[in-house]
């Protein structure tokens, strides 16, 4: 009892020390030590904020909510909404602009998505496609699943005489991602988005998705997400002739997403994919895993109306490791622990040092 008293109080002091020198004059902590002090420390509001987001991201925000009133009974408990025209305090979008409706003070990115290429072909689960045949299939190239280009590449799978129904509409930040990738992956063929398509300016409505999704032979781009909760089939890609293809699971994403690096002003943060870094192993893995590179990043908009004060203590919240683990659990990813700090050092700006709280804890001090 003694020792973990004892442990306890140098815990307590090791936290106060770094946490002083967020107000001291001294130089700005390593990002690595930021985010560790976010893990091990808390920043309280006074109030509950309104806080708006897409319907896919309820489950998490609404166990964060949960676990951030429990640890700050005086905030109360947030609120959580799916209505653009509602006042909010606090907006998640895939958009690193934030809506006109957020007068913005702060915009900082917290987690991230994928893009993903989704199949309907019965029986033929693990499809694959390179870069040069996937600028085709979108080009109206090629248009069924047996052409000569689609066999070479399975040869595991009889060739499927069916029609390639391809949905020509796509969400503005899944056309984002998967343009980048493919300007990188297929700089000769890929020459922007054909024509044919069109663009939504919104982010992917679950409730309205393509009917090429559900359509045998069908083709179309949805976020990792979307997949995930309706175990969509999805294409694997094969960006190295010399190299396995790519799948879209949740590891080769995790690896994508450890490729973002930030560009940082004074009022926001923009995550961009630096396909040049080298990758960081998943947990359990030695060596990183070919990484999956139509990654979207998700911001967090503070927005001037509101305490500047429980906003940042609740942004700071989410981005604790253990907020961040909760994410694969809704087919999210969270941010890796350098970029955390350098998210968390922007997020702190103007806050009181923050109070101790016991090392993995999630909704209890």
């Amino acid at each position: 009892m003694w020792l973990a008293m004892i442990k306890k109080s140098i815990f307590g002091l090791i936290v106060a020390t770094a946490a002083l020198s967020l107000t001291a004059c001294n130089p700005p902590l390593p990002p690595e030590l930021q985010a560790e002090l976010a893990d091990n420390s808390i920043n309280c509001g006074d109030a509950p904020i309104s806080i708006l987001a897409q319907t896919y991201l309820s489950p998490i925000f609404e166990q964060w909510i949960f676990e951030y009133s429990e640890l700050c009974a005086g905030a109360g408990p947030s609120t959580l909404s799916q209505d653009p025209s509602a006042p909010s305090e606090l907006v998640i979008s895939a958009s690193a602009v934030p809506p006109a409706s957020c007068d913005a003070y702060l915009s900082v990115p917290v987690m991230a998505g994928a893009t993903v290429i989704a199949a309907s072909l019965q029986g033929l689960d693990g499809m694959v496609l390179d870069p040069a045949t996937l600028v085709k299939v979108l080009n109206g190239e090629i248009t069924s699943w047996d052409d000569p280009a689609i066999t070479s590449l399975n040869p595991q799978f009889e060739a499927l005489p069916l029609p390639i129904k391809l949905s020509s509409t796509i969400s503005k930040f899944d056309a984002e991602a998967v343009d980048l990738w493919l300007s990188r992956v297929a700089p000769q063929e890929w020459k922007g988005w054909p024509a044919s398509f069109t663009t939504l300016d919104q982010e992917f409505d679950e409730n309205n998705a393509p009917l090429e999704l559900y359509e045998d032979g069908g083709l179309t781009f949805v976020p990792y997400w979307f997949a995930s909760i309706n175990s969509s089939q999805t294409i694997q890609i094969k960006v190295d002739q010399n190299l396995e293809p790519v799948p879209s699971t949740q590891d080769h994403v995790s690896s994508g997403v450890s490729q973002l690096t930030l560009e940082s002003s004074e009022s926001s943060t923009i995550a961009t994919l630096d396909a040049t870094r080298t990758p960081l192993p998943i947990d359990g893995f030695d060596v990183p895993l070919a990484p999956w590179q139509a990654i979207v990043p998700v911001y967090a908009h503070a927005c001037s109306g509101g305490s500047e004060l429980d906003t940042r203590s609740f942004i700071r919240f989410m981005l604790r490791s253990f907020s961040q683990a909760a994410l694969p659990n809704y087919a999210s990813f969270g941010l890796p622990a350098e970029l955390r700090g350098l998210v968390i050092e922007s997020v702190s700006r103007g806050l009181p040092s923050p109070s101790p709280i016991a090392p993995d804890t999630a909704a209890t001090p």
